[in-house]
């Protein structure tokens, strides 16, 4: 074709709208988020304790769980920018609804149903949303960007929310004050759905009905490489919830000061994700999460020892930050990096499934150990799952490094794959051509593939182009204004008739707009393959299959 690159699709000035309002509605969201991290000081203020505020969290599983398995069921169909809308705006509910209760801890179960399915959703949709928008070489950078804007939020949330306790607002004016900033990231959200490409809805469920069933999926996934790191990041979110959801309780019980978890743990990460990351991704990605998981570790067990100092609170707190910071995003990417490209569309919502389910479930325990046994050993079981992380980690780091780089062979002996940690995959296959749309519609009617994104490019006339995908491949049709080379193409697609004989197909490719070329290949009886052109005059074959 007139030429082919596989270049690294990292966004173009149009592009980079969706993600930069994708960036702004997660901050916005986790902001509400993080101010409803108040909502233990309130529950103990109406008579509760870490053990009831952990029922509250907890109750959100089986909703939570329900509204995931949907999402990895159908991760297509449903649209996730729009998923990821609707979520935002329960969590303006639930916020809604805190901001009403006043006699007692008991209607804030509602609140946890309503934030944690909510919140769980959130987690799991926007990085399917980012995920759509990036390449694999940029998608652990990406992560990065989104979960330093949603730490970013959920940072401020619970400082914003301090303030606004000093003044009358008080709990409930605060609650309300969530609300507002959950439904302004609602807006930003629904812009993403603006700016990013259309499906059209007769495609959407055929999409979903051409991947692999969800229990044949999970299947694949969990016999692969990626299990290991899917137990990984169920172990992040054990820690996650347990370090952020109950850290105003542990502030209060050492006379610690909550806002300075929250600013330098926050500041920390994302520091890492928006500076550091991209410093990281000169090494290997899983020494990068070896030996962030093995600080993370460490650092975990100093919480038990720092007492009322609030030095030395925040500086754990901070490396905390900077280890999980760095680890998580990148321990994400992995998952999604080892999966085999058919049940893509189904890792990152399962992985989604195993974070939340984990992030709802483990507060009733740190509820149990901490109401009965106090925070030391909640902090030695968190100390024993980072050295699961480490483990897990360190050896897949070894097992690559001691696959080796390939050695040197003479060009003319093709090497084994058996000694090979990996092999390449095509991403993609790129073609430059002056009409997009036109030369995407001809080979969507020939190859039968949907067409999965639009207008990603940035032109001089205007966002273009077009991306049909099938069979494990994606095909980018993206403008240019030079002309077709002439002469043969230096290569070319074979294609062959998936129904019907070669006469059936080949008048079939006449009437979607072929044309039979003529590039010195003669009329031979003993020829089996016809030569034909697109319609910018790109060369392919169509060749005798298993017919006879």
């Amino acid at each position: 074709m007139q030429a082919v690159r596989n270049e690294a699709s990292v966004p173009t000035s149009s592009s980079w709208i969706p993600v930069v309002l994708l960036m702004v509605g997660a901050l916005g969201v986790s902001a509400g988020y993080g101010m409803l991290l108040l909502l233990p000081l309130y529950v103990r203020q109406l008579g509760g304790d870490e053990g009831n505020f952990g029922l509250i969290l907890s109750s959100a599983v089986i909703p939570a769980l329900v509204c995931l398995l949907a999402l990895t069921r159908w991760p297509q169909a449903l649209r996730p920018v729009w998923v990821l809308a609707l979520a935002a705006g329960f969590v303006a509910i639930a916020a809604g609804i805190a901001a009403l209760v006043t006699g007692g801890w008991l209607p804030l179960i509602g609140v946890g149903v309503t934030v944690g399915t909510a919140w769980a959703v959130i987690y799991t949709a926007a990085p399917m949303v980012m995920s759509a928008m990036v390449t694999d070489s940029d998608r652990s950078t990406f992560f990065g960007y989104l979960t330093g804007s949603e730490q970013l939020g959920i940072g401020l949330g619970p400082v914003v929310g301090a303030a606004l306790l000093s003044t009358p607002l008080g709990f409930r004016g605060t609650f309300l004050v969530a609300a507002v900033v959950s439904l302004a990231a609602v807006a930003a959200i629904v812009g993403v759905a603006a700016t990013t490409s259309r499906t059209l809805p007769s495609s959407v469920a055929n999409r979903d009905a051409s991947l692999p069933s969800l229990a044949q999926a999970t299947r694949t996934i969990l016999r692969s490489e990626a299990a290991s790191w899917l137990i990984v990041v169920g172990l992040f979110a054990c820690l996650f919830t347990a370090m952020t959801q109950f850290q105003t309780l542990f502030a209060a019980d050492h006379n610690l000061s909550y806002q300075v978890f929250y600013l330098t743990y926050s500041a920390a990460v994302i520091l890492v994700r928006f500076v550091i990351a991209r410093r990281m991704a000169a090494y290997d990605s899983r020494l990068v999460i070896a030996v962030s998981v093995s600080v993370m570790a460490i650092t975990v067990s100093a919480f038990a020892v720092i007492g009322s100092n609030q030095a030395l609170y925040a500086l754990t707190s901070a490396v905390l930050g900077l280890s999980y910071g760095l680890a998580l995003p990148t321990a994400q990417a992995e998952v999604v990096n080892v999966s085999e490209e058919s049940v893509r569309a189904r890792v990152l919502p399962l992985a989604g499934l195993i974070f939340q389910g984990a992030t709802l479930a483990f507060p009733l325990a740190v509820g149990m150990i901490v109401a009965n046994y106090g925070y030391t050993p909640l902090f030695a079981v968190l100390v024993v799952f980072g050295t699961v992380q480490a483990a897990i980690s360190w050896i897949a780091f070894a097992r690559r490094r001691a696959a080796g780089p390939m050695s040197a062979r003479k060009p003319d002996i093709a090497p084994s794959l058996d000694n090979f940690a990996t092999i390449s995959r095509i991403e993609s296959l790129n073609v430059d051509c002056q009409n997009p749309q036109l030369l995407a519609h001809f080979w969507q009617q020939v190859l039968g593939w949907e067409e999965v994104a639009r207008d990603f490019q940035r032109t001089p006339h205007g966002a273009d182009g077009v991306r049909l995908g099938g069979e494990g491949l994606l095909i980018d049709f993206r403008w240019t204004d030079e002309p077709a080379p002439s002469g043969k193409n230096t290569w070319h697609l074979d294609l062959v008739a998936a129904e019907g004989s070669q006469q059936q197909e080949l008048d079939r490719l006449l009437d979607q707009g072929a044309q039979q070329i003529d590039i010195g290949q003669g009329s031979a009886e003993w020829m089996t393959w016809h030569v034909l052109a697109d319609p910018e005059g790109n060369v392919f074959c169509l060749v005798r299959g298993n017919e006879q």
